[in-house]
């Protein structure tokens, strides 16, 4: 079996450095050969040198996408798979010995399953603050964590599963794509284009399988562990419901749909409130505030460009 392993990096050369390092320990077992791509999406660092530090002891490809966006650098991958399993991973993770091996070894157990995931644990840089500590389930999305327990069994729909430790039969992979509307945008926290897939993939009848020993560690640096953070990454998550058409038609005002505007305020009133707390109850303000401001400024958006296109059609 050919195993392709993909990556999608921008300006993260020295955690890009450690990923490398980590995976020149992996175990290949017998019969399974491994490729590495590795898509560096413009990156200004020294992203490049550290790809080829490594070139004669793991078997590397680079790859160049000059468009900005994890998506538009996961696509490219794409098109340069070879394995008969493609599986996904971050450059800011440090990967098990038996990663590999325990995706293959599923991948033949589990012949009729389409993709796979592995367990995901957060490597902090810091000490989490203890509002972080008290939300840590719910914050689980934001810090890529994924606690899927130790029985290999099929994926249910409340497991969360991440780019940072997900594998698809290549063939699948290769039929849906990565929504260019969705994903890390340089700095935007636009997210849900792994999570985008699963669900396309799941609603065409497909099904997964969890991985237990196919184990990464997920780097959460300490600019990640502030209220300001998790604002933002609310905040991205509430674009992405309108962009995934999660949002239906409704009054505006302002532009923005008048439910949102009035429960943002709600919300948000209450949250200052309850600031000083770092409670449950302020958390679930806080995050549901954030959540409708994206929902806001995501529709505005859209509707301006609607608007646009109607204004200044395309000459025929």
């Amino acid at each position: 079996m050919l195993v392709t392993v993909a990556i999608c990096t921008w300006n993260r050369a020295k955690l890009l450095d450690q990923t490398l390092a980590e995976m020149q320990k992996l175990v290949i077992p017998d019969g399974v050969e491994w490729e590495l791509l590795v898509v560096n999406n413009n990156s200004t660092d020294e992203t490049d040198e550290v790809i080829s530090r490594y070139a004669n002891t793991l078997p590397i490809v680079r790859l160049f996408e000059p468009k900005a966006g994890k998506s538009y650098a996961a696509n490219l991958a794409l098109e340069h798979v070879s394995g008969e399993l493609l599986v996904w991973t971050d450059d800011d993770v440090l990967v098990s010995p038996e990663w590999l091996s325990a995706y293959a070894s599923a991948a033949r157990r589990w012949p009729a399953a389409s993709f796979f995931a592995g367990a995901i644990e957060p490597w902090f840089e810091n000490e989490p603050p203890c509002w972080v500590k008290r939300n840590i389930r719910r914050l689980r999305c934001v810090y890529v964590i994924a606690d899927l327990g130790d029985v290999e069994r099929g994926i249910a729909p409340e497991d969360g599963v991440y780019g940072a430790n997900l594998a698809f039969r290549a063939n699948v992979a290769k039929q849906y794509p990565l929504n260019p509307s969705l994903g890390r945008i340089r700095d935007e926290l636009i997210g849900a284009d792994d999570t985008d897939v699963v669900r396309r993939v799941t609603s065409a009848g497909m099904h997964g399988v969890v991985v237990p020993s196919a184990r990464v560690r997920h780097f959460v640096p300490a600019s990640r562990l502030n209220r300001r953070y998790v604002w933002n990454w609310f905040r991205g998550a509430g674009r992405n419901l309108v962009l995934c058409g999660g949002i239906s038609a409704s009054k505006t005002v302002f532009g923005v749909p008048r439910w949102a505007a009035r429960k943002y305020i709600e919300k948000q009133l209450l949250a200052w409130s309850l600031s000083p707390f770092g409670n449950a109850a302020w958390f679930d303000a806080f995050v549901t505030a954030a959540r409708l401001r994206g929902v806001m400024q995501q529709v505005r958006l859209s509707n301006a460009r609607i608007f646009a296109a109607v204004e200044r059609p395309e000459q025929s």
